[in-house]
Order: C-alpha cells, then sequence, then structure tokens
C-alpha cells in the first residue's frame, strides 16, 4: 500500500493502515490530509457537544430560577412576618445565584 499523502506533512510509513485516523492526527502528529480530515470531524462532532450541553445546562438553569421564582412567590403568602422573613433570607441567596449565572 502507498502512502495517500506523500510530503513533508506525512509523517506515517508508506503502509502504515493509521492514515486517517484521530490516532494518526492527534498522537502521531500525523498532518496528510486524510489525518487533517479525520481531525477536523472531530473536532465539529465535540463542538457540537459543548453546544448542546451548554443549552441543557442553561435549560435547567431557568428550571430552577423559575422554581426558586415561584418559592419567592409562594413566601410572599406567608401570612407569619417572622416565618416570612426568614424564608426570604433563606432563598434570596439562591435567587442571586441563579441571577448571577444567567446574566454570565
Amino acid at each position: 500500500m502507498s502512502c495517500p499523502c506523500p510530503g513533508p506533512k506525512c509523517q506515517l510509513d508508506a503502509d502504515d493502515s493509521r492514515h486517517g485516523s484521530l490516532h494518526g492526527y492527534k498522537n502521531l502528529r500525523c498532518r496528510c490530509d486524510p489525518c487533517t480530515a479525520e481531525n477536523t470531524a472531530y473536532s465539529a462532532v465535540q463542538a457540537e457537544r459543548r453546544r448542546t450541553r451548554k443549552l441543557e445546562a442553561t435549560a435547567r438553569l431557568a428550571d430552577v430560577e423559575r422554581e426558586v421564582n415561584a418559592a419567592i412567590l409562594r413566601a410572599a403568602r406567608i401570612p407569619n412576618p417572622a416565618l416570612r422573613t426568614q424564608v426570604r433570607e433563606i432563598l434570596a441567596p439562591i435567587h442571586r445565584a441563579t441571577r448571577t449565572k444567567d446574566a454570565a
């Protein structure tokens, strides 16, 4: 088998079966066109996973913020003023934390 990409960017032997693999690009530092294409495809998949995780985390944060806001509204209806104050003191740091993360 001949090397599909002769030249200085190719670090693998001509008969090496690792051409066009992520292993060839990452570990063996081969920068031939097939290895580079494999790394580009892998990077695109990883970028999509990161975007998906970020969207999921944002959705979870929005759910938490809705729950905290609902708890604050429920606390406002507590008839005992001392208890209402205690509940607000407990919820305030949580509310600030969700607002800070949402703004970032």
